[in-house]
């Protein structure tokens, strides 16, 4: 074992990770999560690069079932969106051309 290391799994609830959905995949300039579950209030978004660096955090205000992001001011690459919700935390990768 590392020392400050945590050994905490890294894990997603496989129930709402098969909640959203993200589209376009690959995506040029926005990217749009949709929801299926109405009990699920998608609350912030973390952007993460391929390199594990965190590019951008989306705050939104009145939580829904559906969000829009702008990704224009992202280089092409494979990026990683961390999902927070009030039922915890999802990830889902996607493309930006």
């Amino acid at each position: 074992a590392l020392n400050g290391v945590s050994q905490a799994p890294l894990s997603t609830d496989i129930e709402t990770e098969n909640t959203y959905s993200i589209y376009p995949n690959p995506a040029k300039n926005f990217v749009s999560i949709s929801n299926t579950d109405t009990s699920l209030e998608i609350t912030s978004l973390g952007i993460i690069d391929i390199n594990g660096r965190a590019i951008k955090t989306v705050v939104f205000g009145n939580t829904s079932n559906n969000s829009q992001v702008n990704i224009s001011d992202l280089s092409s690459g494979i990026y990683t969106f961390v999902i927070s919700s009030n039922k915890g935390i999802s990830v889902k990768k996607f493309v930006k051309q």
